[in-house]
């Protein structure tokens, strides 16, 4: 059953957390990590923007776990499109 995978989750939802998927080639090839976001309230299409902007960055051998997770930080920050994701006290019972 399903139903029991979410619960299994718990203990990290609500954690914005930036996932960086290397391809093979990494560092040398000219191919572009892929980052994906998990737990970042945000309106699709803003996050996918985001997301070209983090691959838009990429440079051959540039650390990409700290330029993206710091660019990430500076996005969640601001706050603007991120309602209450630095406040893990607040509840999130909006019925999204």
């Amino acid at each position: 059953s399903n139903g029991n995978n979410t619960s299994n989750n718990s203990s990290s939802l609500g954690i914005p957390t930036l996932e960086i998927r290397l391809p093979s080639c990494y560092p040398l090839g000219e191919t572009c990590p892929e980052p994906i976001l998990h737990n970042v309230m945000m309106k699709p299409q803003l996050k996918q923007q985001f997301l070209k902007e983090l691959r838009d960055m990429y440079e051959i051998e540039m650390d990409v776990g700290i330029m993206w997770g710091e660019r990430c930080r500076e996005e969640l920050l601001s706050g603007d499109n991120t309602a209450g994701v630095n406040n893990e006290e607040e509840e999130h019972n909006n019925g999204d």
